[in-house]
C-alpha cells in the first residue's frame, strides 16, 4: 500500500513538472516579428526586453514548481507516516494476540496436568477406604497386636478373622504370623505350609495375599504355586505399605470404581 501511493505521488510530480516545462517552452519562443528588416538597435532593446520578461515568468513559474513539489512532499510523507504508524500498530496487536493465545494455552495445560494429577491422587485415596481387609489371627479375640490398629487406621473395612474361618472374603488377606503361636519352640516348614495351605484354599481368586512372619521359608517362596497375587513381609511398616500396593491390585483387579 505504501509503494503504491508512493507511485502515485512520484507520477503526479512528473506530470505537473512536464506541464511547467511545455509552458516555459511555449513562453520561450517569440513570435517571429512581421518586418522583415528590423533595425540591429532595436532587436537588441526588444530581444533583452522580452528576455527580462521570459526569466520573470520562468522564475514565478519555478516558485510555483518547488512549492507545489514541496507540497506533495509533505503530502507523502504524511500518508507514509499514517500508513505505517497504522502497520505497526496492527503488527503489534498480532503480536499481542499471539502472546496472549500462547500464554493462556500454556495456562490451560498446566492447570489441566496438574488437575489430571489430582484426580489420580484422589483415585488412589479412595482405594483404602473402598476395598476390604482380612486380618487372620491364631487367635481373633481379647487384646488385638498392633499391627491391626495401624492397618484399621488406614483401612476403616479391615476386620480381625480367626485362622479357622470358613471363608476368607476380603480383597487383601493378612497371615498375621508374628503372633502366631507355633505348635513347636518355633515355626517349621511343615507348619507354615499347611497353614498356607488352609488360608489359600479359603481365598478367593482376586483376593491378594499379604504373610506377615519373620525369617525365610521356602514354602513362601513356593506360594506362586498356590496363588497368584501375594507379597510377604517381617517390619510393621513394610506391612503397611505391602497391604495398601495388595489393595491397588486387588481394586483393579475387580474392576470397582
Amino acid at each position: 500500500m505504501v509503494g503504491s501511493a508512493l507511485l502515485m505521488l512520484i507520477s503526479t510530480g512528473r506530470a505537473l513538472r512536464d506541464t511547467l516545462k511545455g509552458s516555459l517552452l511555449a513562453q520561450a519562443s517569440p513570435t517571429p516579428s512581421p518586418d522583415p528588416s528590423p533595425s540591429p538597435t532595436a532587436i537588441d532593446a526588444a530581444t533583452i526586453e522580452f528576455l527580462k520578461g521570459q526569466f520573470s515568468s520562468l522564475t514565478t513559474s519555478f516558485n510555483i514548481y518547488v512549492s507545489l513539489l514541496s507540497l506533495v512532499t509533505a503530502l507523502f510523507v504524511a500518508v507514509a507516516a499514517w500508513l505505517f504508524n497504522k502497520t505497526l500498530k496492527e503488527a503489534r496487536q498480532e503480536v499481542d494476540q499471539l502472546v496472549k493465545t500462547e500464554v493462556r494455552r500454556a495456562i490451560a495445560e498446566s492447570v489441566q496436568s496438574r488437575i489430571n494429577l489430582l484426580e489420580q491422587v484422589l483415585r488412589q485415596e479412595e482405594v483404602p477406604g473402598l476395598v476390604t481387609v482380612d486380618y487372620v489371627l491364631q487367635n481373633a479375640f481379647g487384646t488385638l497386636p498392633k499391627e491391626f490398629r495401624l492397618l484399621s487406621t488406614r483401612f476403616p473395612r479391615t476386620k480381625p478373622r480367626k485362622l479357622d474361618s470358613r471363608k476368607f472374603n476380603g480383597d487383601v488377606v493378612v497371615l498375621d504370623l508374628v503372633n502366631y503361636q507355633p505348635s513347636g519352640s518355633q515355626l517349621e516348614e511343615a507348619e507354615l505350609e499347611q497353614v498356607l495351605q488352609d488360608v489359600t484354599d479359603k481365598m478367593t481368586p482376586e483376593s491378594v495375599l499379604v504373610v506377615y512372619v519373620r525369617g525365610r521359608y521356602k514354602a513362601i517362596e513356593n506360594l506362586s504355586q498356590k496363588i497368584t497375587y501375594y507379597t510377604s513381609t517381617n517390619v510393621p511398616t513394610q506391612l503397611l505399605g505391602n497391604v495398601i500396593n495388595g489393595a491397588y491390585v486387588a481394586h483393579a483387579l475387580r474392576g470397582e470404581d
